[in-house]
């Protein structure tokens, strides 16, 4: 028996449900789901999927880790941000007359600050398992603890 299953981009109406799904299944650290705002879903239903299912689960990981309960477009991985349907992003450029301005600089965090945050968020989606974390991040779990300690300092 040969069963075929379309690829993702053929089937977009799928999409909110399979979000729904892997949003609860990667669970904020409340234990509450994330909702997607109607400017994320769309993006998510417009962009073409080459990795399918997978890296639709990927995308929302991401975004649920990156977001405090709802996730906007500004979640989403950038090569989904980037391929919108109508090809315009509605994320605000970073280099723009208005980047010089001091209360501009102001909305960005550094690098390390993200990236232990980020880090933060994955280990507690994993419930404190640093190991879970480690293999999440696809790096050593030593490696994560130093990431862990710079949240510390």
């Amino acid at each position: 028996v040969t069963i075929h299953l379309p690829p993702l981009r053929e089937r977009a109406t799928d999409i909110p449900a399979l979000v729904a799904h892997f949003a609860k299944k990667s669970c904020l650290p409340e234990g509450s789901a994330a909702s997607f705002s109607g400017a994320a879903m769309e993006l998510l239903k417009s962009y073409h999927w080459p990795g399918n299912v997978r890296e639709l689960e990927n995308a929302v990981l991401h975004a649920v880790s990156m977001c405090d309960r709802i996730v906007y477009p500004e979640h989403l991985p950038e090569r989904i941000r980037q391929s919108s349907a109508s090809g315009t992003v509605d994320a605000e450029p970073i280099f723009s007359p208005q980047a010089d301005s001091p209360d501009y600089a102001e909305k960005f965090v550094t690098l390390a600050e993200m990236e232990s945050n980020y880090a933060a968020k994955v280990l507690a989606h994993t419930g404190g398992n640093k190991q879970a974390a480690a293999r999440i991040l696809d790096i050593d779990r030593k490696t994560l603890g130093r990431i862990l300690d710079r949240l510390e300092k």
